[in-house]
């Protein structure tokens, strides 16, 4: 049975709590944030990390949720995102699962309007039913129309790369 509007505001009140105290426990284990640069790998499904000198510190494993244009204020799924593999879209498509679970129509469609609060109440539902670590916004561009485009990302596991001589 879907949730009433009650149930679905203390819904996000609690995912975006628990998200809140995961990205904290991520930034403090991990200085998520605070390295020189990020690469995601969506054929390998990773998220990394580099220091300085340009060499991973962090790896992640991730699930792309959805991408954004902030300009255009909408997201896409990334289960309904044609330029994902097909195997991280299957991945993808448990948050159709929260379609069911609440009812709200955000979460059966391919792409829906949003702003920024929004995007992150979200990927806090999404973080919550996927069991996730945390998840992490990626800033991008558009490489055909030179737009922002940013990508949420859950967090499934992370580890720490020694150093080399470690």
């Amino acid at each position: 049975m879907p949730m009433t509007d009650a149930e679905f505001e203390n819904y996000i009140n609690s995912c975006a709590e628990k998200l809140e105290v995961k990205q904290a426990e991520l930034n403090r284990d991990y200085g998520l944030g605070l390295h020189g640069k990020f690469k995601i790998d969506f054929e390998k499904g990773t998220l990394s990390f580099t220091n300085k000198e340009d060499v991973p510190v962090i790896v992640a494993e991730m699930v792309p949720i959805f991408s954004h244009v902030p300009d255009k204020k909408h997201l896409k799924w990334a289960w309904a995102n044609q330029q994902f593999p097909e195997q991280i879209r299957a991945r993808a498509r448990k948050a159709t699962e929260l379609y069911e679970i609440t009812g709200m129509e955000v979460f059966n469609h391919e792409m829906v309007g949003y702003d920024e609060d929004m995007a992150w109440q979200i990927a806090a539902m999404v973080c919550d039913h996927f069991s996730a670590l945390g998840a992490y916004r990626a800033p991008g561009r558009s490489l055909q129309s030179n737009v922002t485009v940013n990508s949420h990302v859950l967090i499934t596991a992370i580890k720490r790369i020694p150093a080399a001589g470690d």
